[in-house]
């Protein structure tokens, strides 16, 4: 590709994203997570003085939502959300960045590239960057950890270079942790590949190496994790050598609730707490865009050929592709593993989404290096239709691409309550601007939404007064298709769509699909 076009291309991409970011509706954690920022920071500035607690401030060391909360007060409060959309949008970029780094490390600068454009364009992944302040960071932390670790390898480690990798690597962990205190879990294959690669395959790093030095480095790793962590949790300071421990046994072994209680897979409902094994592969197949799937496919089928072509121009490539698939294991060998509740999507699994482009773009590069081959000009030329019919869709469901449903859902049926959609109930803002009313003063009751974030909307139009009530006092509902905290007395579970019935006032629909309703009750 051009060098002017491919810079034009990804100029595009960061533009249209940071339009969506600005057209977006606020999301359902957003409040939540930069009042935890306010509190920590309040407390930080006033030396410990203010000393407010959040919703389980034990387990949490809200280092992002902190710097997130910070950044926003150097703007007009009134644009607090657009500031955060932007900032998560910032570093959501910066994960690409990343990743397009790894595979230029590990394969080439080509397959770096490629693999930056596939990851904006991953509809999940585009669809959180600007509206996720948890699970993108998490996905930048990754990849920035990664190749940190392949440039340390790589480097000099008595450099001035390798002493900052130590920093940055203790600061991501850091910076993850503080989010999510499992992320470690997310990295037992990249760490076992760095002892191995250490004490056995030695195929990356230099003949000098020090393993001695190797071992000091990850000690101060160590202290300049736990010291950043620290700091930004308060409830630690009272003891910050016992305490985290503390709060890290009282988390893993506790019975704390997360999330959603109920959810859909595949159209069928289920209690969280018992998410179903097959639950990452159910998402990846019904929620990644065509030619990735098509890609997988024509790499397993043709995988003799794709390998020979890459064994004789990557090093160790075999090697690297294994270390690649461990990775993707992950997501996949989760639900067998641990009795972790896991909802809303691939969300929490973001992180690995950068991975899974991976292969891909290896297939793509392989095709335009063979193109000449009749079989690849087939290939290539279905890819590259699969790849029109999915960047079509993506644009005409704007902004709501995490809500992206590919077309095997059509061709099985009921594509409506499959999965619960608009789970970040972004589209409330685009919803209420949509109500026309004849009344003037409405009884509304709501299922499946951030309640605070509706009555903010509601408030900001001057079209018709609100009046709050229960659904079984209320004239209307604002809804998406959450499964619904009201169970029936043979405890089914049903969606917001199906229990409230009555007659649609005004909708918002991408590609015949529902994301949220307002309607009026039947009596």
């Amino acid at each position: 590709m051009p060098k002017e076009l491919k810079k034009t291309l990804l100029f595009s991409l960061i533009f249209f994203s940071i339009i969506c970011a600005l057209l977006i509706g606020q999301s359902w954690d957003e409040s939540f997570n930069l009042n935890n920022g306010k509190i920590t920071l309040n407390y930080l500035l006033s030396l410990g003085q203010i000393h407010e607690k959040y919703f389980y401030s034990e387990y949490y060391s809200p280092i992002y939502w902190t710097l997130n909360y910070f950044i926003t007060q150097i703007f007009p409060n009134k644009y607090q959300i657009e500031i955060s959309h932007l900032v998560n949008l910032s570093f959501s970029l910066s994960a690409v960045i990343a990743f397009g780094k790894i595979g230029k490390e590990l394969f080439n600068k080509q397959i770096g590239n490629i693999l930056m454009f596939l990851i904006i364009l991953y509809p999940i992944f585009f669809g959180h960057m600007a509206i996720n302040s948890k699970d993108t960071i998490l996905a930048f932390c990754h990849g920035w950890l990664l190749y940190l670790i392949i440039r340390y390898l790589k480097t000099n480690q008595f450099s001035d270079r390798s002493r900052w990798y130590i920093y940055k690597i203790g600061f991501l962990l850091a910076l993850a942790t503080g989010i999510q205190f499992l992320f470690f879990g997310t990295l037992i294959t990249i760490i076992i590949f760095l002892f191995l690669e250490i004490y056995y395959f030695k195929n990356i790093i230099q003949n000098n190496f020090n393993k001695k030095r190797f071992l000091f480095d990850i000690l101060k790793v160590f202290l300049s994790f736990y010291f950043i962590l620290v700091l930004f949790w308060p409830d630690t300071h009272s003891n910050i050598f016992l305490k985290p421990y503390t709060f890290f046994i009282e988390l893993i072994t506790s019975d704390l609730w997360r999330g959603w209680p109920y959810n859909l897979l595949n159209g069928k409902a289920y209690v969280s707490s018992e998410t179903p094994k097959y639950y990452f592969l159910v998402n990846f197949i019904f929620k990644s865009p065509e030619f990735i799937i098509a890609s997988y496919l024509f790499f397993l089928l043709f995988f003799i050929n794709i390998n020979k072509f890459y064994k004789r121009n990557i090093k160790n490539f075999n090697y690297k592709i294994f270390l690649i698939f461990s990775v993707l294991l992950i997501p996949f060998v989760v639900p067998f593993l641990v009795p972790y509740p896991v909802y809303d999507g691939m969300r929490l699994f973001i992180w690995s989404l950068p991975y899974f482009c991976i292969i891909p773009s290896l297939v793509l590069f392989f095709l335009y290096k063979n193109i000449k081959s009749k079989i690849n000009k087939v290939l290539g030329f279905s890819l590259g239709l699969l790849f029109l019919l999915y960047f079509t869709h993506f644009i005409l469901i704007t902004p709501y691409q995490y809500t992206y449903l590919n077309t095997f859902n059509n061709i099985i049926g009921n594509k409506q309550n499959k999965f619960e959609n608009d789970y970040w109930g972004t589209s409330l803002k685009d919803l209420i601007n949509k109500i026309n009313v004849k009344n003037k003063e409405l009884n509304i009751a709501f299922c499946g939404v951030n309640i605070e974030i509706a009555k903010k909307y509601i408030e900001k139009q001057n079209r018709f007064k609100a009046n709050y009530t229960k659904i079984n006092e209320a004239e209307y509902i604002i809804m998406t298709n959450r499964t619904s905290f009201e169970q029936k007395n043979d405890n089914s579970i049903e969606t917001c769509f199906e229990i409230h019935k009555g007659k649609d006032v005004a909708k918002v629909e991408r590609l015949g699909l529902t994301l949220s309703v307002f309607r009026e009750l039947q009596k």
